[in-house]
């Protein structure tokens, strides 16, 4: 990339979206450094020398799993000297074998950025989040979502709660 700021949603979008691996085996060559790693909800990349060519395999194993994907953007931060960047976003998708099957996941993604020899900047490291509320990370996960926003609910009643009791009582500390 030559100005991350102006080009890393489309950089996003080629690594994601493309229906052939091998177009986007071939963005990756070009966008990524060659020790580049990715670090998943689901699976951590081990950072090597030549991590790149292992990451061609995740994208391609990604995609064997999961066709017309879509990434809808929500918000991209850059720190001031351009080298690390959040993207908020949502990829929809649906499952290769059970096409029926479509998800629309938040993800939160963070990538370290470096500037090469040939005076480009490329992705050196990637990781991908899901928010910590499953019901917003739109995973189907069925009744589990519910389930945990239920005791995130519970919890954080049952915490004010008692917090506000120790407050007015004056116990535990100032």
């Amino acid at each position: 990339m030559d100005d991350p700021v102006k080009e890393l949603a489309n950089v996003v979008r080629s690594i994601t979206e493309p229906f052939a691996a091998a177009e986007i085996a071939r963005n990756v060559d070009k966008y990524f450094t060659e020790d580049a790693f990715i670090m998943y909800p689901m699976f951590n990349q081990p950072r090597t020398p030549h991590g790149r060519a292992n990451l061609k395999g995740i994208y391609k194993l990604l995609r064997v799993f999961s066709v017309n994907n879509k990434i809808e953007f929500h918000a991209l931060m850059f720190s001031e000297d351009r080298l690390n960047a959040t993207v908020d976003l949502t990829e929809t998708l649906e499952a290769r074998f059970i096409p029926c099957l479509k998800a629309k996941l938040h993800f939160i993604t963070r990538v370290d950025m470096r500037k090469e020899s040939d005076g480009k900047y490329r992705i050196s490291r990637q990781e991908d989040n899901y928010p910590n509320d499953l019901k917003r990370s739109g995973i189907p996960l069925f009744l589990i979502p519910t389930l945990t926003a239920t005791y995130k609910i519970v919890a954080g009643t049952i915490i004010s709660c008692v917090g506000r009791f120790l407050l007015e009582k004056g116990l535990l500390g100032p």
